[in-house]
């Protein structure tokens, strides 16, 4: 929240990640906190592969195997990628740093509810699909579990709207206080992306369960492309900030 605070009030800019709080370099702190934990991680899946006799030596003949995951999958997370980060470096480097953390304020909020659906659901449908085709060699079992879940998250998709739409100047009332009522402009702006993500995320997983990996690459690649386009194209024609993010 400070981090946030000190966006607000134009003071990152000017100092960068210096140290906010009594000498202590805040992104510094996050940097090692990851890679500690990115390690301790590591060593505990060694840990527990050569606890239960795995070959730790790795083969060949895995990654010839898998090699299509790769392929296709690295790319498109590259490409989404874009989506999730270019407007956050656009936003700071063309515009004021109090416009970038009223930005950071609402995606932040905004994307979480998309975050948390896409990982809980995402992982219950997945498991299902594969299910629904290992038991059958019908298309009509998947496309049966595909449209349950479609239904629901295209429900749960319009719940978020609605009270995204009512409550979201309330939580940044109460959370940050009237001095960030800018941000409520930008969660408008992008609640259409948030809305569509928080039923598409869920059901991409059905690119890898059908091994439609390559279709998965193009439709993100697409995405980057025009997203890439348009603030290009924005940042020729000069618009307003909101405008920016909207489009």
């Amino acid at each position: 929240l400070h981090i946030l605070d000190v966006l607000a009030d134009g003071d990152l800019g000017a100092h960068g990640a210096q140290h906010l709080h009594g000498g202590f370099d805040v992104f510094s702190g996050y940097a090692i906190l990851n890679a500690v934990a990115a390690v301790c991680f590591l060593g505990a899946v060694f840990f527990h592969g050569a606890k239960r006799g795995y070959l730790r030596r790795p083969r060949l003949e895995f990654f010839r195997e898998h090699a299509r995951y790769a392929k296709f999958i690295l790319p498109s997370t590259l490409c989404s990628s874009v989506l999730l980060y270019s407007l956050s470096i656009a936003i700071p480097a063309w515009y004021s740093t109090e416009q970038a953390g009223y930005f950071a304020a609402a995606y932040r909020f905004g994307f979480f509810p998309v975050s948390l659906i896409g990982q809980s659901i995402g992982g219950v449908f997945r498991r299902d699909a594969i299910q629904a085709v290992s038991e059958s060699q019908q298309t009509a079992a998947l496309k049966h579990v595909f449209a349950f879940y479609g239904r629901w998250l295209l429900v749960i998709a319009s719940c978020y709207a609605v009270l995204g739409s009512l409550l979201f100047g309330s939580v940044i009332n109460i959370v940050f206080g009237g001095k960030w009522n800018g941000a409520v402009a930008f969660f408008y702006a992008m609640l259409p992306l948030f809305v569509v993500q928080t039923i598409y995320v869920p059901l991409s997983q059905i690119f890898l369960v059908t091994r439609k990996q390559f279709l998965d690459f193009v439709i993100q690649l697409g995405l980057a492309v025009s997203l890439l386009s348009t603030l290009l194209l924005v940042h020729l024609l000069k618009m307003p900030v909101q405008k920016a993010v909207f489009y």
